[in-house]
């Protein structure tokens, strides 16, 4: 889950990635390249990242005394895109996962708090913080919480832009390639059964059932429009607001039939 602080141009990312076991590999290896994605996304249009979330890893780094599969992957993914762990900072050695044990030897450290290292997070101003609120409730993990300033953070204010805006192309040619492409992905990947098996999941709330339904067709496409070259990111012009055609509706109109005939 993402939420963004659109003014501040801060993008929050919120994760949760099971405890590895080979049965949950694809599963840990999907949920890290689809943060990969966002992480991509959000740094192209120019946020400020913030990620937050249990990950079930563990790396020395931050004073646990163990380094396990997900730790690897998660150093790898730091490293990747130039991430600091903020726990190593702020919260060295103090534990997130207690096991209901008032014993402060007991526990691990599997939740988390990083940034992208950018302006913001770097300047005395924003007050940058993050903490372990060691209290027991109703969960065996103690809450984490990160706090930054902005309100006074004027180099930060001089230098907001507008938000980029996503733009699909009108070109009815692409738009075309785009649903033929998108009904042969929904075909390839087995979209519909995808969602029938969801559905069908009793373990899986409702909620989390719609946001990967809703996740998995945006993700395949989107990237079907990238593929064709049918969408790029433009500075924000609100005198380039046009009308959609009707050729160009009625292409839309195929992806969204699509779409239905995948329910």
């Amino acid at each position: 889950m993402i939420a963004t602080l659109s003014r501040e141009k801060i993008g929050i990312i919120f994760v949760y990635i099971p405890p590895y076991e080979i049965v949950y590999d694809e599963r840990i290896t999907k949920t890290f390249a689809d943060l990969s994605n966002r992480i991509e996304v959000l740094d192209q249009l120019q946020f400020r990242i913030l990620i937050m979330g249990d990950f079930n890893a563990r790396i020395l780094q931050t004073g646990d005394s163990f380094f396990n599969e997900n730790g690897h992957r998660l150093q790898s993914l730091c490293e990747q895109y130039s991430l600091e762990i903020l726990n190593t900072k702020f919260t060295y050695k103090k534990r997130t996962f207690h096991k209901l044990n008032t014993n402060k030897e007991v526990g691990s450290i599997i939740d988390y708090a990083m940034i992208k290292r950018n302006e913001l997070w770097n300047n005395i101003d924003t007050q940058l913080d993050m903490t372990i609120i060691e209290e027991f409730v109703d969960s065996d993990h103690f809450p984490i919480k990160v706090t930054f300033n902005i309100n006074n953070n004027k180099t930060c204010r001089n230098e907001l832009k507008r938000m980029p805006i996503i733009k699909i192309t009108r070109d009815k040619a692409k738009l075309t390639h785009v649903a033929q492409a998108f009904e042969e992905k929904c075909n390839k990947i087995k979209l519909k059964d995808t969602f029938k098996n969801l559905s069908c999941n009793k373990d899986i709330s409702d909620y989390n059932k719609t946001t990967k339904c809703y996740d998995t067709f945006m993700y395949n496409l989107y990237d079907c429009l990238i593929d064709n070259d049918a969408i790029c990111c433009n500075e924000h012009n609100r005198s380039n607001k046009t009308k959609i055609t009707g050729d160009i509706n009625d292409i839309l109109l195929k992806i969204n039939e699509t779409l239905q005939n995948t329910q």
